[in-house]
């Protein structure tokens, strides 16, 4: 994907309607790697979002799509597509910082859950996200905040003592970790 981006000329997976194009076509030798099952459930809304590269619903479709077969390069510059055509949509951010976590790209995705949580800042599975992404970005410190206020709540506070018990142990306190961690 570096040779499309490149080739889009903006390292952001930003494009209008031509290059936006570019992006579909490129996924074409990556479809025919993909088993049968695969291909034939990307080709029909691949054939979508090319055909109608600015509509929210097939750009949206296929980027979800890309992202269930975890295609995962292809699904985060679709859903910088998407970030671009519907800036304030939740989902597009939201999905796309789960897609930069499968691609250990932690601090982006913590920057994708931050925008996502400014649409929405009470969706819990979003504020967890955020908390592990800055923990695997090395912001251990950072996380530990967010951890704490999510383990007031009963939904997050297994992960979040996990969490804390986690950044505890790694900076040495020990009888904390033990105590997040019973």
């Amino acid at each position: 994907m570096a040779a499309l981006t490149s080739a889009l000329g903006r390292p952001d997976g930003i494009v209008g309607s031509g290059p936006a194009q570019l992006l579909y076509e490129s996924l074409a030798p990556a479809l025919d790697a993909l088993p049968p099952p695969a291909q034939k459930a990307l080709a029909p809304v691949q054939r979508a979002a090319l055909a109608r590269p600015d509509d929210v619903r097939a750009v949206g479709l296929f980027a979800r799509t890309l992202h269930a077969w975890e295609m995962w390069e292809p699904a985060h510059q679709a859903y910088a597509r998407l970030q671009h055509l519907d800036p304030k949509t939740f989902d597009w951010r939201y999905l796309d910082g789960v897609v930069l976590q499968r691609l250990a790209r932690h601090a982006e995705a913590a920057e994708r859950f931050r925008e996502a949580l400014a649409i929405a800042k009470e969706y819990l599975p979003a504020r967890i996200k955020l908390a592990e992404a800055l923990f695997e970005s090395g912001k251990a410190r950072e996380s530990e905040p967010l951890f704490a206020a999510l383990a007031r709540d009963a939904a997050a506070e297994p992960i979040a003592e996990l969490n804390l018990g986690r950044i505890a142990a790694a900076s040495g306190d020990h009888a904390s970790a033990v105590r997040h961690l019973e």
